[in-house]
């Protein structure tokens, strides 16, 4: 992970954009995926939110569903329900992340910490992809995945650069829950989610 440091620490790589953090994922897949690849992040226990934060927070996701296609969450259900589902925001793999580097057997892995330089023609191609199976996934070659915000703050634990919006802590969305980030396939026999 790269962190915008605002140069408090010189010996770790710094961001010149508005970028507060970036998370870096290199490996190949050890098996082509029977299904649908969503990446994304889950919070550990169900979110209590207030009419008015519930509202602000569905209407905002909404607006992210108009830029992300198949963009799925949920705030959470009652542990009590046996089929409850944790607070989520999941969207499918290609598409979603930022960057994407497919590196054929033999040659040279871009380096980790520091940003990725995709192709552009494979950016419009994968931007593109509905499915999965539309990125045609080799098990030979190593994939090179990255996303990054410029609306989370993690050092202060804040929600920040949202138009119209000042600096939020987070703990009001998720109290002092973890979030943990992940894979999620989605069997092509059964529709419920499930971790990978």
């Amino acid at each position: 992970m790269l962190l915008n440091l605002y140069f408090k620490c010189p010996h770790i790589f710094t961001f010149f954009d508005r970028r507060q953090f970036e998370v870096q994922v290199q490996g190949k897949f050890k098996r082509e995926p029977q299904g649908e690849i969503y990446v994304g992040a889950e919070v550990t226990n169900k979110m209590e939110l207030g009419i008015l934060t519930k509202s602000i927070s569905k209407a905002a996701l909404r607006f992210c569903g108009t830029m992300v296609s198949d963009l799925h969450y949920s705030f959470g259900d009652s542990q009590s329900d046996p089929n409850y589902q944790v607070p989520h925001l999941v969207a499918p793999i290609f598409p979603t992340f930022d960057k994407v580097l497919v590196t054929p057997p033999g040659e040279e892995l871009p380096a980790m910490n520091i940003p990725f330089n995709e192709n552009l023609e494979f950016r419009k191609q994968r931007i593109k992809f509905r499915l999965t199976s539309d990125a045609k996934i080799d098990i030979n070659n190593t994939y090179s995945f990255s996303v990054n915000t410029s609306n989370l703050n993690l050092l202060d634990w804040t929600l920040v650069g949202v138009p119209m919006v000042r600096p939020m802590d987070l703990r009001t969305f998720f109290n002092n829950s973890s979030i943990n980030l992940g894979a999620l396939l989605m069997d092509v026999h059964c529709p419920i989610l499930r971790r990978s």
